[in-house]
């Protein structure tokens, strides 16, 4: 069975097991938010949000900070310091983040 009216991100895939059973699956994407800008201590701080992961990165630094949670509410750091060489700016994060998270899927079979 299949639902009608789909929400606009999510996709409806078949899916043919070996045996010839078919199956219908939705695909949605990850959640995120952001990026957004912060000023803490006086200095901006960029903050972006990609499949529960938070990436933190101060202007000027050339590492940032990644937590698991969200931008708008509690987070739990996991690391601390990761190096990035792109300019500082949302796009820059945007990108780098993404393509972090989906990494660290792969190393776990995601």
């Amino acid at each position: 069975m299949a639902f009608l009216n789909l929400p606009p991100d999510v996709r409806e895939e078949v899916f043919t097991y070996r045996n010839g059973k078919k199956q219908v699956i939705y695909k949605v994407p990850y959640r995120s938010d952001g990026p957004v800008v912060r000023v803490e201590g006086g200095r901006r701080v960029l903050y972006y949000e990609y499949a529960s992961y938070v990436f933190r990165w101060p202007e000027g630094a050339g590492q940032f900070d990644i937590s698991h949670g969200s931008i708008k509410g509690a987070r739990m750091p996991l690391w601390g310091n990761i190096t990035i060489t792109k300019v500082w700016g949302p796009e820059s994060l945007r990108a780098f983040g993404q393509e972090w998270a989906h990494q660290e899927f792969k190393k776990h079979g995601g």
